[in-house]
């Protein structure tokens, strides 16, 4: 299959950004939300081989879009393969409810 690229929409950055934020300002500290965010950009790595080893997302296949998640902790990685690139399109808490995502 080779290896792909990964890219991240603005869109995931600012949830990312967002998650971060809100992790810290509970935790009082920055520590476990660096943590996490390290774990997501991490656990991403692994799709630059194994791209579609990962389960199409219901909810936007269901609205006729084609995405793949990874779960990380509570967190899903939302993304879309185009060619050799995966792009990550959201990174949403699964706490939420799902049309939440990619508004």
């Amino acid at each position: 299959m080779g290896k792909f690229t990964i890219d991240w929409t603005n869109f995931a950055l600012n949830s990312l950004e967002n998650i971060h934020f809100f992790i810290s300002k509970k935790a009082q500290s920055v520590v476990p939300a660096n943590k996490l965010v390290k774990k997501i950009f991490k656990s991403v790595d692994i799709l630059k081989t194994n791209p579609t080893s990962f389960q199409e997302e219901p909810f936007l296949k269901g609205k006729g879009l084609s995405a793949r998640y990874l779960v990380v902790g509570m967190y899903k990685v939302i993304y879309v393969i185009k060619n050799k690139n995966i792009i990550i399109t959201d990174v949403f808490n699964t706490s939420q409810h799902p049309s939440e995502m990619n508004k």
